[in-house]
């Protein structure tokens, strides 16, 4: 099945490309116009562009939408449906014989946990499908994200003999955040042993859990958030914005409970009643079934959706941040730390103090977990950057003025300094 799309040969001529993406179905696609969250945003049309660029997938041909009007060549190494990849007979031998060596293991196998089995056969696969891949493409780098499936191990291991440089940005921040008590050993057993040549982090927080999960990649680098093209928002005047962004709701692994967001959008129907500002807000869940499961969420939404400066905003989120004048976020989404990266004005409201001894409690006027501080500070938070450079300064370190992640990372994939 391995090898029943891929065409067999002599010789293989090897093609040349600067870059390689991963793709995954659970993840960002291919840009339209770049003006959303997506996996090519380093595409630049310039040095980097599509004749030097290919996506590769592990994910099985009918799944995947990549193959329609793509204006890459997409490479297909999910072990069943291989595509556009050629093998040598050398090689084909050598699998041959390698795969009779495995039959004559199998009573090995009878007698091992399920779990070894699968960790062995899935290394066998990704050992045989990164081989052929190599012998048909000299990649200068190979370009990944959320990617700490224990394969990616051997994986970058063969990349890196055949001088493949590889590269990990983190699309979020870090969850090491929560507690700053137990900040010194909290660690993720699902992200430990990552193993790049470049691990590319959002905060200093995010790169010390790194180092805690025994991180074996060799350059772990503070680059910020990567700053996808945003549309303008036409202001109708000079009414300030403020963008409000939930966490998720009703999901594995969820930090707020049902009755923080209800208090938390019950701020918000307090903030709407001053009718100062024109309120924005993102819900990071699917609004129209959470209404239809929850009474008390469809109310509260029955209620917000009356007043005439709100808005419920449902594209992408750095839009909204770049054009609003205040950002304020529950604990502890991502959205805040971006605006911050974009030198705009952020907050988080912990409304019901979940979170006591998070870390950013030492940052002044940053964290709130009462209505009646944050308002009292609302006009200091709306114009004043002084609270801005405090919070940049302890959470991306003294050395980063500018955040320039997505040119930082372009000159990783070019190797220039």
């Amino acid at each position: 099945m391995l090898v029943k799309n891929t065409s067999i040969k002599f010789t293989i001529n090897k093609k040349k490309k600067l870059l390689a993406i991963r793709h995954y179905s659970d993840g960002f696609n291919l840009s339209k116009n770049n003006t959303d969250k997506c996996i090519d945003w380093m595409v630049d049309k310039n040095k980097i562009n599509f004749k030097n660029t290919i996506i590769v997938s592990e994910e099985p041909h009918n799944f995947s939408n990549l193959y329609k009007k793509s204006n890459y060549q997409v490479i297909n190494l999910n072990v069943l449906d291989m595509r556009n990849l050629n093998a040598n007979i050398y090689y084909m031998i050598k699998s041959f014989l390698a795969l009779l060596i495995n039959i004559f293991c199998l009573p090995y196998f009878i007698f091992s946990s399920l779990k070894s089995n699968e960790l062995y056969f899935k290394l066998l696969s990704s050992y045989f499908k990164w081989n052929i891949f190599v012998k048909n493409f000299e990649i200068g780098s190979y370009v990944s994200y959320h990617d700490y499936k224990d394969v990616h191990i051997l994986r970058n291991i063969i990349l890196r003999q055949n001088l493949c440089q590889t590269i990990h940005y983190k699309h979020t921040n870090s969850e090491n955040i929560f507690d700053q008590k137990n900040i010194n050993i909290y660690n993720n057993v699902n992200l430990a042993f990552s193993n790049y040549d470049i691990e590319n982090h959002w905060t200093k927080f995010s790169l010390s859990m790194s180092k805690k999960n025994l991180s074996k990649s060799l350059n772990l680098i503070i680059s910020g958030p990567i700053d996808y093209k945003s549309k303008f928002i036409k202001k109708k005047n000079k009414t300030k914005i403020i963008a409000i962004f939930t966490s998720s709701l009703n999901k594995i692994g969820v930090v707020n409970s049902f009755n923080a967001h209800y208090r938390f959008l019950l701020f918000v129907k307090t903030l709407l009643k001053k009718k100062k500002y024109i309120v924005y807000l993102k819900p990071k869940y699917n609004l129209n079934l959470e209404r239809k499961k929850n009474k008390q969420l469809n109310l509260i939404f029955k209620d917000l959706v009356n007043y005439k400066n709100f808005h419920i905003y449902d594209k992408n989120s750095l839009d909204l941040i770049k054009n609003s004048d205040l950002t304020i976020s529950m604990p502890f989404s991502s959205t805040t730390i971006e605006a911050l990266s974009h030198n705009k004005p952020a907050i988080y409201l912990d409304i019901l103090n979940s979170f006591p001894n998070n870390s950013y409690n030492q940052i002044k006027n940053f964290v709130f977990n009462s209505e009646k501080k944050l308002f009292s500070k609302l006009y200091y938070l709306l114009n004043s950057q002084q609270n801005i450079k405090l919070a940049k300064k302890i959470i991306f370190g003294n050395s980063i003025s500018v955040l320039e992640s997505n040119q930082i990372i372009r000159q990783q994939i070019l190797n220039e300094k």
